[in-house]
């Protein structure tokens, strides 16, 4: 039975669907997990302005923050972009933001796009905070940007769909055409 015969230049697209749907419901859950008590896990992920003087710290944050803004261990200028912890509304976008591309990254839609995008905003919400990171963050990191590079969407996914829908689509206007062919060839 050649089928059974292992071949190990070839990959289970099935296999890697359903990675791909265990990965970002362990993205939800982390989430999940990271801010399940609300405003004061939160609190972890920013910090106060330089700009904002010690009385005011109260009124303009849910919580005080934990971190200094100068409390990371990234010290090039992209990384200190990239590792912003700005106000609690930033990081509360940055936290939805990563909720609405995983749910995406979950059903399939744009495979590629979302799982670099998926990639960079775990990084950013991992790295934000590295006193709460331990080694199921640096694997979780590690399997995402080895779905950048591989066939993650080819089934059970909205990028699956719309190729077979496309593929209907030609083949019946295929058959069209070689229909006209016919008639014209028989005409002549």
């Amino acid at each position: 039975m050649p089928f059974l015969r292992p071949q190990p230049h070839r990959i289970d697209a099935r296999s890697l669907a359903a990675f791909r749907i265990l990965i970002s419901l362990f993205i939800l859950h982390d989430i999940y997990r990271r801010l399940e008590h609300g405003r004061l896990s939160l609190a972890w992920y920013y910090s106060r302005l330089p700009s904002d003087p010690p009385g005011r710290i109260k009124r303009n944050y849910f919580y005080p923050p934990v971190l200094d803004p100068l409390d990371t261990p990234h010290g090039s200028p992209v990384h200190k972009i990239w590792f912003y912890r700005g106000s609690p509304q930033l990081q509360i976008a940055i936290f939805v933001g990563t909720i609405i591309i995983a749910i995406l990254f979950g059903i399939g839609y744009k495979c590629q796009i979302t799982s670099i995008l998926l990639w960079l905003f775990m990084n950013g919400i991992q790295n934000r905070s590295p006193h709460l990171a331990d080694g199921s963050d640096l694997y979780l990191r590690n399997m995402l940007l080895w779905c950048t590079v591989c066939p993650i969407g080819q089934v059970w996914s909205i990028d699956a769909r719309r190729r077979n829908n496309a593929i209907k689509k030609n083949l019946v206007k295929t058959k069209k055409c070689d229909r006209d062919n016919e008639t014209n060839l028989a005409e002549s």
